[in-house]
């Protein structure tokens, strides 16, 4: 089945009317209700869409994202029914027995999805998300081929061990994590609520075989310095080349759609009867003598060296071109804003809110995540300057991929597909696909100063004996990297502290995100030696990043501010004025290091001068310090995790002692503030 990408749909995720709620799929219902006539989704008006009994499902009201894919098929799951065949009554029984036991599969199936799907999670309540059913789709899939192979029915498979691990030989490894998942929640439901038993050893030994195939545990690497800068450097190249070519390439693309003959193979360049006579005499003669072939119109439009140095080879090169150039600006999206791919996928066109104040640079990308709440909301990013020429290139490539689309089409998208200019029939993706582009770049081989460098940041980890980091070998870049190499070079180096980098990773903890950052406290890992061109550019973006969280967080608070310079921050307020003297002259000062701002536990601190004072857990000094910011909403964030810290010690030991001490001399101090006012 061909699918097309749908925008996010406000089509109910749950039921609309209290009498749904006797017919209708949702999260937390009673598992039992499975079954057929259950309604698995519906329209804004209430109509059915689909229900268990279909083969084809669609839950539109599911589809959070932009790359989300809200069509599930068990079509693939049922045998074909041969039965008008010719065969002995012997054969006919058999075959019949074969139906029956493949139907009951095929609802099994569909009841373990949808349990899989809506049974109630503690954490959110909420439905998984589509892109985890689909892989989960996918191992039912090949769940499926093993019992119809063995003339077994699944839930007997569920209830052997030896069986079950036959099965998980039998599928590709990407399945085991997904059998992982379904049968955690299994087991987790009363035998009534599944309605089958499982064998209890089955859990343990999925475990197992995850953690010997994976290394769990592992954490995306960290890309050396070395490699970071080069991949940073050749995304800058390339948007580069396209800036001084993308009129020339769009002249050369229009072209080409004009006369479908144009730069064209030999056999696309047939004529049919009626096509040639309807060209010009002198068109005719051109053809003949001088065919336009493909490096003639490049030469034409003076696309040599472009073409060359991208290895082009026919004009469906254009749109591969675009894409790789869209792949570059969204790889400097995610180093400049930390998002993660789906969270960059679904930025809309018009994405970036300028911040006036501190050097009216400060920007904010707005776009979307699921993260949080598990279910599409707005975000923001904080950001620099720097974020205007990737997102001004995808805004040109959008624009010209769109004008070349059908009227109905949905364009509402910052990375509207290149793709799309190939042909309407070939590609119907809405945004850019999950294809890694970098293949087409230069590649960045391994050295042995790089393992060094990895051998630093997490020494427990065997890097020599891991196949994908060879000495002499590519590196191979995926968009999760940039989040965790950022993360552990700005935390290590002291350029962005770590609630910032909370705010920035969009991490449910501060305890996720010292996880992210793990490695970063290596004494013997210097960045700034290692790599000091990608230093600067840190240290340039967080004083820009400081300057918008100080506007943002402090300025146009409506929180009340605590401590000499809290207060001083709301009288700024008060008056409507952001900062004393004139715009130039607060750039000036900003540029200078005559002002800074930091976040810290209880707040924020305006210090000009690095503070030996809070080099310990004790933040005593801060409450009298005239550069304190004081956000009763800050230290009520640290007392909460604090406590939780202190809920994992062991009482009695001498760590739990000195953390249950630093947590009541940090409340007396939080009370000692706000009673001053």
């Amino acid at each position: 089945m061909s699918i097309q990408r749908k925008k996010p749909s406000n089509s109910p995720a749950f039921p609309q009317q209290k009498a749904h709620l006797l017919t209708d799929v949702y999260s937390g219902m009673s598992l039992s209700r499975i079954g057929p006539g259950l309604v698995m989704s519906r329209s804004i008006e209430g109509n059915v869409i689909s229900v268990f009994d279909d083969d084809e499902w669609f839950l539109p009201a599911f589809a959070y994202s932009v790359s989300d894919n809200p069509y599930f098929n068990f079509l693939p799951f049922r045998i074909t029914d041969r039965s008008g065949e010719s065969n002995s009554a012997g054969e006919s029984e058999k075959e019949e027995k074969a139906l029956k036991v493949n139907s009951e599969n095929v609802a099994t199936c569909k009841r373990l999805f949808t349990i899989k799907m809506f049974s109630n999670s503690p954490q959110t309540g909420k439905p998984m998300r589509l892109s985890s059913m689909q892989a989960q789709l996918a191992a039912l899939r090949h769940l499926n081929m093993f019992a119809l192979k063995n003339k077994l029915r699944i839930l007997d498979i569920f209830g052997s061990k030896k069986i079950f691990e036959q099965a998980v030989s039998a599928m590709p490894t990407s399945c085991h994590r997904s059998f992982s998942g379904l049968i955690r929640t299994l087991s987790s439901l009363d035998t009534r609520e599944r309605g089958f038993t499982i064998d209890g050893t089955i859990l343990p030994f999925l475990k197992k075989i995850i953690r010997e195939e994976t290394n769990e545990g592992q954490q995306h690497p960290v890309m050396p310095s070395r490699i970071l800068w080069a991949k940073y450097k050749q995304y800058n190249d390339c948007i580069k080349d396209y800036h001084q070519h993308s009129q020339a390439i769009y002249a050369f693309y229009n072209a080409t759609v004009e006369d479908r003959f144009l730069g064209r193979g030999k056999r696309s360049r047939l004529f049919s009867p009626d096509e040639f006579a309807a060209l010009s005499t002198e068109k005719k003669a051109a053809y003949i003598q001088d065919p336009p072939t493909f490096w003639k119109v490049v030469e034409k439009y003076k696309l040599t060296a472009l073409a060359k140095k991208y290895n082009w080879r026919t004009i469906a090169s254009i749109p591969h071109f675009l894409a790789l150039v869209q792949h570059c600006a969204k790889c400097l999206i995610h180093l400049f804003t930390l998002m993660r791919d789906s969270e960059a996928i679904n930025l809309p066109v018009d994405c970036l809110e300028p911040i006036r104040g501190w050097n009216n640079e400060a920007l904010y990308v707005c776009g979307t995540s699921t993260k949080l709440e598990r279910e599409r909301t707005n975000a923001k990013w904080i950001t620099t300057q720097d974020i205007c020429k990737p997102v001004e290139v995808l805004q040109s490539i959008q624009k010209f991929v769109a004008s070349h689309m059908e009227n109905d089409a949905d364009t509402d998208w910052l990375l509207l597909a290149a793709s799309n200019l190939l042909s309407s029939k070939v590609s119907n993706e809405t945004v850019v696909s999950r294809i890694n582009y970098d293949k087409a770049l230069p590649e960045v081989i391994i050295t042995e100063a790089d393992i060094c460098e990895l051998e630093t940041i997490d020494p427990f980890r065997n890097w020599r004996d891991d196949k994908k980091f060879q000495i002499g070998k590519p590196w191979r870049v995926t968009s999760h990297q940039f989040r965790r190499s950022i993360a552990v070079f700005a935390g290590q180096s002291g350029l962005i502290t770590l609630p910032s980098l909370k705010r920035l990773l969009r991490h449910i903890t501060k305890v996720m995100s010292a996880y992210y950052m793990k490695g970063c406290s290596a004494k013997n890992y210097l960045f700034s030696d290692l790599n000091p061109q990608l230093t600067r550019e840190l240290k340039r973006a967080k004083q820009e990043a400081d300057a918008a969280l100080y506007i943002r967080d402090v300025l146009k608070s409506a929180e009340q501010m605590y401590g000499f310079a809290g207060r001083r921050a709301m009288e700024m307020r008060k008056d409507s004025v952001w900062l004393p003297g004139t715009e130039e002259q607060t750039k000036r000062q900003v540029d200078l290091g005559l002002i800074a701002y930091e976040e810290t536990p209880a707040g924020g601190c305006a210090s000009l001068v690095p503070c030996d004072k809070r080099a310990h857990a004790k933040m005593d000094f801060c409450s009298s310090c005239k550069s304190f910011v004081g956000q009763e909403a800050k230290m009520a964030e640290t007392i909460e995790i604090m406590e939780f810290d202190l809920a994992e010690l062991q009482p009695g030991t001498i760590e739990y002692r000195a953390e249950l001490q630093n947590l009541e001399d940090f409340k007396a101090m939080r009370d000692r503030v706000i009673a001053r006012g």
